[in-house]
């Protein structure tokens, strides 16, 4: 039933970076299905999509699988790829926690900085040719939201 279904989904959720096998559901021409392993991987969930729908990572080919057909993997040493792909998983984790700001994907260093009203991002002074008069301007307008 759907109330199980929503149940289960709130139980097991996949973090970015774990490792997890994936539910063998096609088949290959010739062979027959209960000959074929039941379960692929192990592989490393790369991105969480939706609640329900997670990109996953098999050694050289990504794919996007529902988390009811996956189930995690309980393996005490990691082949070297595995290992790999959950660094570079954590390491954009860790970049993507900055704030970034203004169109020169610099952080707030503490220089003045503008938000455009429109569409509420913010601006290093210097990027957008303004100087700290510019904190008189009732309304500002970034070159993004002048251009469309």
């Amino acid at each position: 039933m759907k109330r199980d279904h929503d149940v289960r989904l709130n139980q097991v959720a996949y973090e970015v970076g774990e490792v997890v096998y994936v539910l063998n559901v096609a088949g290959k021409k010739g062979i027959a299905k209960k000959l074929l392993p039941q379960w692929l991987g192990p592989g490393v969930v790369v991105k969480n999509t939706l609640l329900s729908c997670i990109r996953y990572d098999l050694k050289k080919k990504k794919v996007n699988v529902n988390h009811d057909r996956m189930k995690k993997c309980r393996m005490k040493d990691f082949l070297t790829w595995i290992v790999k792909e959950q660094e570079s998983c954590k390491n954009s984790a860790e970049e993507s926690s900055v704030p970034i700001y203004c169109v020169c994907k610099g952080v707030d260093d503490g220089s003045f900085m503008i938000a455009c009203d429109w569409c509420e991002e913010s601006f290093h002074g210097r990027c957008v040719g303004v100087t700290e008069e510019g904190e008189e301007i009732d309304l500002y307008k970034c070159p993004k939201c002048r251009s469309g």
